[in-house]
């Protein structure tokens, strides 16, 4: 399945190699090589090492691994020896891309929120919402609004359990 790596996870500059479904691990690939310091396109790739760094959330695949070759690139034109920058990194040690570092920081009031206040839930509400639901289905409609406001101040105390 082929995946608009720019669209997704804001990638430029590499092209997908390989695509596994299970976790959604991306192998990605440099299209050309640059020097840094002349930008002349005579460079050698020496590779170095694999990196595996966590990309931002596909649809319903929670988990996405993009896994790409580091290259120490030798420069003919002005003899610079120079690990290459990979754009969509922050830093060269980052184990989650850019995208996924700038959702984590806007969605982060959210998520403290979250670990903080656990045990606050809209469940009590939803469980008097279901009381008058229940209410109403017993009696077949209230006529008389009034009466039908008198019997939801009573809820708390009727139980609304079925019994045999």
């Amino acid at each position: 399945m082929p995946v608009n790596l720019y669209y997704t996870q804001k990638v430029r500059g590499f092209q997908q190699e390989k695509y596994s479904s299970k976790s959604a691990e991306i192998h990605l690939k440099r299209t050309k090589h640059q020097c840094p310091y002349c930008g002349s396109n005579d460079v050698k790739p020496e590779p170095l090492r694999r990196r595996r760094v966590r990309g931002e959330p596909l649809g319903s695949c929670r988990k996405v691994i993009l896994e790409f070759t580091i290259h120490r690139l030798y420069c003919h034109r002005c003899h610079h020896r120079e690990m290459e920058h990979i754009p969509f990194l922050s830093h060269p040690q980052a184990r989650l891309t850019k995208a996924l570092e700038r959702t984590i920081r806007d969605k982060l009031d959210g998520i403290v929120t979250y670990w903080t206040f656990r045990h606050i839930s809209n469940a009590k509400m939803e469980e008097f919402n279901n009381k008058i639901r229940w209410l109403i289905k017993q009696a077949y409609g209230f006529r008389d609004r009034e009466y039908f406001k008198l019997k939801i101040y009573q809820l708390p105390e009727i139980s609304s359990e079925k019994s045999l």
